[in-house]
């Protein structure tokens, strides 16, 4: 029996998946607890150690982020029960662990509780936690970066960097407005700056910021068209890694 709280402040919400666990998964969760509000959730998982929290993003006291931040026990599977960006979509499927959009679906409901299972008996789950507190460390780092360039430097949003392109002593980087700047570092020297939650190294001369992806083209020579068109290659040994954020 996998044992579970639900952090909800929506009450026919905590009703809804009490039922559907009943209905489409018995005698499997139990749920030990309840919680509506970030302090009343930190609590409950370190007093009750759960396998598995059921977990709304926005609560009425705050975002339920600020939950992970504080508490002292972090071997558990999450599973969002939520209607977020799809940012924070792609920051879940780097993760460990699952979101299933409001209104609920029985068949995915389903789908996440027996990924997350398997990863509860292969003893898998304290990954998850990790991945979510790497999450938040990288929420909280500056939001933009310094480019020195031949006159000075360059204050920009890192959000608004579409890719980034290696050449040789510089690195060419492509804004999301089209605007094309060339700074003096290396493609190595500015990949620790960024968050690997939104770029991703897709080659040794190319990162890409995951949220401006129109379409990756499969096969030997993979690659990624971006929204602007661009087409960059996916390296062979990058290419597994690129693929499992995306669970495919």
């Amino acid at each position: 029996m996998i044992r579970a709280i639900h952090i909800e402040d929506e009450p026919g919400i905590v009703e809804l998946l009490s039922n559907m666990l009943n209905l489409y998964y018995p005698n499997k969760i139990e749920i030990l607890g309840n919680a509506s509000t970030l302090d009343e959730a930190t609590n409950l998982i370190d007093d009750l150690k759960p396998d598995l929290i059921f977990c709304d993003i926005q609560l009425e006291d705050g975002n339920a982020f600020q939950i992970f931040e504080k508490i002292k026990y972090l071997s558990f599977e999450i599973i969002f029960l939520t209607a977020f960006d799809e940012f924070a979509f792609k920051a879940i499927k780097y993760g460990a662990c699952d979101y299933i959009l409001k209104p609920i679906n029985p068949d995915d409901l389903v789908t996440a509780l027996n990924k997350v299972s398997n990863r509860i008996k292969t003893k898998q789950n304290s990954e998850a936690t990790n991945q979510i507190l790497k999450y938040l460390k990288a929420n909280k780092e500056l939001k933009r970066i310094s480019l020195p360039v031949t006159d000075g430097i360059i204050f920009e949003k890192t959000d608004d960097i579409m890719y980034l392109e290696a050449d040789g002593n510089y690195t060419h980087l492509t804004m999301c407005d089209g605007k094309k700047i060339v700074t003096i570092k290396q493609l190595k020297d500015m990949e620790d700056a960024f968050s690997p939650v939104i770029f991703f190294r897709v080659h040794n001369s190319w990162i890409v910021n995951l949220n401006f992806i129109k379409k990756y083209f499969k096969g030997i020579n993979s690659y990624l068209e971006m929204i602007d068109g661009k087409t960059i290659p996916i390296s062979i040994r990058r290419k597994s890694k690129f693929l499992e954020i995306w669970n495919e």
